[in-house]
């Protein structure tokens, strides 16, 4: 039993499993710090899996050749603005447009979390209101998509399912998944609130086009490679390309963006594993303008 997370193995052939597993997870986490890449890493809640338990389990993203719908974001005359007059560091939760981070522990739909955060966070700009959206009816009701409930899914499809469905609020269609592991048949006709009126898509591997989107019109989402995320803590995320190469697998909410007193460029970004994920109360920081984690693979911002 892991005390500190609330874990029990059940007998001891899964003990000495996870224990191996969390061997493997100290080295690797000595091995990063010793790269001195600008952040620290240090064991956590899911030091005792395997990098391959733990993307079957926490993550959950995929991905299409280019997004299937929405609006390039160049096209929105509206919303121009000169990348010379943007401020140097920007983050909406001094806006109060962040929402809390959530968790959604053992099932693979982080593209449901990362595409409610970020369409909660660009309602609250439009209507100074925090809505508590309901991941479960985007798991469980997503009609004419390609997502799989627990099993992944994608970032441009759940967004199109917010546009033609809508999405009710969270203490009345609960998040149950994450306990169980399951996808609950879908409760039809439950409420749904919050329609969006479309989706921007940011040119991808852009950041400088990223940035000024994220500062006009709200947190994107986008999709990422966890790997080296699983024992983060703080810092800036500097990554190595990894010799196989980037390799999709998790969405996220990037609400921001910053400079360090180095001189150091970087992207804020809130995740779905909890306020007790790394050091940074379920945030991260990860290097900008270098494609760390194939971050600029796919940016989509919700429209209200």
């Amino acid at each position: 039993m892991d005390k500190k997370h609330n874990k029990h193995y059940g007998n001891e052939t899964h003990l000495k499993h996870h224990f191996s597993n969390y061997q493997n997870t100290l080295k690797d986490i000595e091995k990063l710090n010793a790269q001195n890449n600008g952040a620290t890493f240090a064991p956590n809640q899911f030091s005792d899996l395997s990098d391959e338990e733990f993307s079957a389990q926490f993550t959950g993203a995929k991905v299409h050749g280019k997004p299937k719908g929405g609006v390039p974001y160049k096209n929105l005359q509206n919303s121009r603005t000169k990348r010379a007059t943007l401020p140097d560091n920007f983050d909406w939760r001094d806006k109060n447009a962040v929402t809390s981070v959530k968790n959604q522990a053992k099932c693979g739909c982080c593209y449901a979390f990362a595409s409610l955060a970020s369409t909660e966070s660009v309602f609250y700009i439009a209507n100074n209101y925090t809505y508590d959206m309901s991941e479960q009816q985007i798991v469980s009701c997503s009609p004419d998509t390609q997502n799989q409930g627990c099993a992944g899914g994608y970032i441009d499809e759940t967004l199109e399912t917010i546009a033609k469905n809508g999405v009710g609020l969270e203490d009345e269609y609960p998040y149950t998944s994450g306990t169980t592991g399951n996808v609950t048949a879908c409760v039809e006709n439950q409420p749904r609130y919050a329609f969006i009126s479309n989706y921007t898509v940011v040119t991808s591997y852009d950041e400088d086009e990223m940035k000024e989107a994220i500062y006009t019109k709200g947190p994107a989402v986008v999709v990422i490679d966890s790997r080296q995320l699983k024992s983060y803590d703080k810092g800036i995320l500097d990554p190595v390309k990894p010799a196989d190469g980037w390799k999709i697998d998790h969405a996220v909410s990037v609400i921001g963006y910053g400079v360090n007193a180095k001189g150091v460029t970087f992207w804020w970004a809130k995740n779905s594993w909890g306020s007790s994920w790394g050091g940074l109360n379920g945030f991260f920081k990860v290097r900008r303008g270098t494609n760390a984690l194939d971050l600029g693979n796919t940016i989509l911002i919700p429209l209200v």
